[in-house]
């Protein structure tokens, strides 16, 4: 997704990200995923922790230089915030790093993305992608974002500002998601005499929510274990991160955890679990975020 007068800010959270270390990051379709690696430095092994972006490795310049001390060719990385750049100097030694001073976070997830809502007056780039009823391309302006239409989730929480299920720290033996790189899909026509405008963006924050809603009530369904036994922690299940044409009867919103609730506890052992969920806006406004499942 390509936004005018937001691509700075993409580019610039991954490259915090790989120069100055923190979590995962998810933008502009590419995961940065944490990774240690061991490496030897002029014979000496070394640990130094990283990102994988796309197959390639990306080191910290922090973890670089520090890894390089012992050899006395480490050198200074530290962020000038003043100037918004990072200032390398070979003449002094490693000094620890500056972290910048940045604007609020993203919503982020356990699974390593960062994403930023659509806000009014953001122009967003559509290009035209092959569909059944087929899709057009051009720039598409956001005449109210979803921070102008406030609804609330079925506890009270007013989106966008509802926080996830805490992450459970046995989810992270469980198989990892895979987030599509999907681009923004934008169709015109004409409905009963009124013409629409529709603009479907995904929106992987709300995923997580489903993912972690899944796991919550997963315990309830011995099916969905091995050996039908929820304390081996060992689901029977995987989640894919796709939608079908065959979605639409397990469509909802606005988001209610029972619809999760009711699927999961009825699904059988060694089902693929697909969910979706995508914001969408007609005529430039903000309409809501529909969650599919199947």
């Amino acid at each position: 997704m390509k936004r005018k007068g937001q691509i700075t800010f993409v580019a610039g959270f991954l490259a915090g990200a790989i120069i100055f270390g923190g979590a995962a990051a998810y933008a502009a379709g590419v995961i940065a995923q944490p990774e240690t690696v061991s490496a030897v430095i002029d014979g000496r092994t070394a640990t130094l922790k990283g990102y994988v972006i796309e197959g390639h490795h990306y080191f910290r310049l922090s973890e670089t230089s520090l890894a390089l001390k012992a050899s006395g060719k480490d050198f200074s990385a530290v962020w000038d915030d003043a100037s918004n750049r990072v200032v390398i100097d070979t003449t002094r030694g490693y000094e620890g790093e500056q972290l910048p001073q940045t604007a609020p976070a993203p919503l982020t997830g356990g699974y390593g993305y960062a994403f930023s809502p659509l806000k009014t007056g953001d122009i967003v780039s559509v290009s035209p992608v092959a569909t059944s009823k087929g899709s057009v391309g051009g720039d598409y302006k956001i005449l109210r974002g979803p921070e102008d239409k406030p609804w609330k989730t079925a506890d009270g929480t007013l989106w966008p500002n509802a926080a996830l299920p805490a992450w459970q720290s046995e989810w992270d033996s469980y198989p990892r998601l895979t987030f599509p790189n999907q681009p923004p899909v934008r169709f015109t026509g004409e409905t009963y005499g009124f013409p629409y405008d529709t603009l479907m963006v995904f929106n992987p924050y709300e995923v997580e929510r489903m993912a972690r809603t899944i796991y919550k009530y997963a315990r309830q369904n011995p099916l969905l274990w091995k050996n039908h036994d929820p304390s081996t922690n060992i689901p029977n299940f995987t989640i894919s991160v796709e939608i079908t044409n065959d979605m639409g009867p397990h469509t909802f919103y606005p988001w209610r955890d029972w619809e999760i609730e009711k699927f999961v506890k009825s699904t059988g052992g060694g089902t693929v679990i697909r969910i979706y969920a995508y914001d969408s806006y007609n005529n430039g406004k903000f309409l809501d975020t529909e969650y599919f499942m199947k």
